[in-house]
């Protein structure tokens, strides 16, 4: 075998472990903006299990996704799920219609793209496919990341049930005290 296709495989693995995001990492808060104009933050949902899914309105597997996972928010949202589907800017005057068809019981807004690419860590050396998901624990940090063609969404919604309630379930993180509280509970005691 030559060299050229020996080293064509090497750099091909190297882009791919280069270009792959980090999990865990914290989540940015991404601004999002729904269809009636009003800005959402996903810090907002800090404290629930969330659920965001990157897709287009006209996409045909993002439409799909949509439909399997109706249900999850009525058996989930009353455990802390809260689900957020974002599409890019540019797709945000389909979004009244994709809602009126498929009625989401979660909010569906719109992201600049560059946005989404830099939260998802995604390489803009490749193209961005969708839909594509992470779900966020409840302390703000992304858990798991799935790329569209993910196995995860040949199997929604039982694939995402098993991750879904390992963080639903999750111990909530403790907070450490700050300097200030245990002075505080130092004076109390003497």
């Amino acid at each position: 075998m030559s060299k050229f296709p020996l080293a064509l495989i090497a750099f091909a693995l190297l882009s791919v472990s280069l270009f792959a995001a980090q999990v865990p990492r914290p989540a940015e808060d991404l601004t999002f903006k729904l269809p009636d104009g009003k800005e959402k933050h996903l810090s907002e949902y800090r404290g629930k299990v969330l659920a965001v899914i990157f897709m287009s309105p006209t996409c045909p597997h993002c439409q799909a996704l949509t439909q399997a996972i109706h249900a999850l928010p009525a058996t989930y949202g009353p455990k802390g799920l809260q689900i957020v589907e974002i599409a890019f800017d540019a797709m945000a005057s389909e979004i009244p219609g994709f809602n009126q068809k498929y009625q989401p019981p979660f909010p569906v807004g719109s992201a600049p793209r560059d946005k989404i690419e830099a939260f998802m860590q995604h390489s803009v050396m490749t193209p961005f496919m969708v839909p594509q998901m992470v779900l966020i624990d409840r302390q703000g940090v992304i858990q798991k990341q799935f790329a569209a063609g993910a196995p995860e969404f040949q199997m929604v919604p039982e694939s995402l049930k098993g991750p879904i309630e390992t963080l639903l379930n999750a111990a909530p993180e403790k907070k450490a005290s700050s300097p200030t509280h245990k002075r505080a509970a130092a004076a109390k005691k003497s």
